[in-house]
């Protein structure tokens, strides 16, 4: 049982790590913003750098060219990302900048497989296990937006990267109860190779494209639409604290709501209200309305994931498609900062919500065409009574 704690501290501190400079990326967005006078497409770029570098880590440990262990892919990837958030503090030319921030987003990567195939390979119940471990990352990450004013009060964006590393450095302490065996490939019966370029995940991944950039461009300038409702640095810092316990409570929404009612209405549903929760973001008008839409849209994310990855796994069922998902979803949700930049240049902040209520209309009927025929699927081989 020590050993079964040991390792769940390490999944969750190896998760955390990957993910902390995500979760408090618009508080990173808007230190940039203020700390190195750039415009916004460029910060937007940056942003979308790291995230996309933590999906290519992702892939890389799913290759596993090294072919090492978990614990040795979790120290090289904090190794990197420590590394890189310093550098980032010291750096102030643009081109270095992106790269650093690629170098950080890469080591996430790392980290965040590692993790992966530890909860994968050594949990009965993995599902449970990364909900529990992903429990923790958001009350930490809690804590972390309480502290951001602190953060940014000390040279902008240098303080949050040098905290992001001090952070980092923290909990590399429990990554060494990870695996330390190399990683294998399991033996799994024959699968379908054209799963993943299947026209059924072609509608699943275009969906989620453009559903998770109108998202990702909310969330990367959820700082700054705080800001122009006249909320103060440290009421945004507690808001989107207050967004961890949303998530908590949207993942248990989701675990026990299950395919109780299927897949199409919580997807429908899910993304209605998730892009409603945008466009009023961008354009609240009132403070209060910008914080009741900043914890739902939490709450809505928070479910709708679950259905995204439970979706992959039921079209196909090795996992190949799943693990493509979770890329997509990363690579999305990161071109939102990219995409989110040029339309605020181009057409001021608030059309940020617009930009997600479009993606919801692409996304809606496109949802509807992957999970009504599992739906049926499902009702069709349950036994009554």
């Amino acid at each position: 049982m020590m050993q079964i704690n040991r390792l769940f501290l390490a999944v969750s501190a190896g998760k955390f790590v990957s993910v902390v400079g995500l979760l408090i990326m618009p508080v990173q967005v808007g230190a940039m913003l203020d700390g190195l006078q750039l415009g916004e497409a460029a910060i937007g770029l940056l942003a979308t750098m790291e995230f996309s570098a933590l999906g290519v880590g992702l892939i890389f440990v799913a290759i596993n060219p090294l072919k090492t262990s978990a614990l040795k892919y979790a120290l090289i990837g904090t190794a990197l990302i420590v590394t890189g958030q310093i550098a980032s503090a010291l750096i102030t030319t643009y081109g270095t900048l992106a790269a650093l921030r690629f170098i950080v987003g890469f080591g996430a990567g790392l980290a965040n497989a590692a993790a992966t195939v530890t909860i994968a390979a050594n949990f009965k119940e993995p599902e449970r296990t990364a909900g529990y471990a992903f429990g923790l990352v958001y009350l930490v990450g809690g804590v972390l937006y309480l502290a951001s004013p602190y953060m940014t009060g000390y040279g902008y964006h240098k303080g949050v990267f040098l905290s992001l590393a001090a952070v980092v450095l923290v909990f590399i302490p429990l990554l060494f109860a990870l695996p330390d065996t190399p990683l294998q490939k399991k033996k799994r019966a024959a699968v379908r190779q054209d799963a993943i370029l299947s026209p059924v995940a072609i509608l699943l991944f275009t969906a989620e494209i453009f559903l998770m950039i109108g998202m990702g461009a909310a969330w990367a300038f959820g700082e700054r639409l705080g800001l122009a409702v006249n909320l103060t640095p440290g009421e945004i810092g507690f808001y989107f604290a207050c967004t961890m316990i949303a998530s908590i409570i949207g993942s248990l929404f989701a675990g026990w709501l299950g395919t109780r009612v299927g897949r199409t209405l919580p997807f429908v549903v899910c993304t209605i209200l998730v892009s409603v929760c945008c466009y009023f973001m961008a354009n609240p008008g009132i403070a209060i309305v910008y914080v009741i839409c900043l914890l739902s849209f939490q709450v809505f994310q928070a479910v709708f994931i679950p259905f995204l990855i439970g979706t992959g796994a039921a079209l196909e069922s090795s996992g190949r498609l799943s693990a493509a998902v979770v890329a997509v979803e990363i690579f999305s949700f990161g071109a939102g900062g990219l995409v989110g930049g040029a339309v605020v240049e181009t057409f001021g902040l608030t059309a940020v919500g617009w930009l997600a209520v479009l993606g919801g209309i692409v996304a809606i009927p496109l949802l509807i065409m992957v999970c009504l025929p599992l739906d049926r699927q499902n009702s069709a081989t349950e036994v009554p009574g």
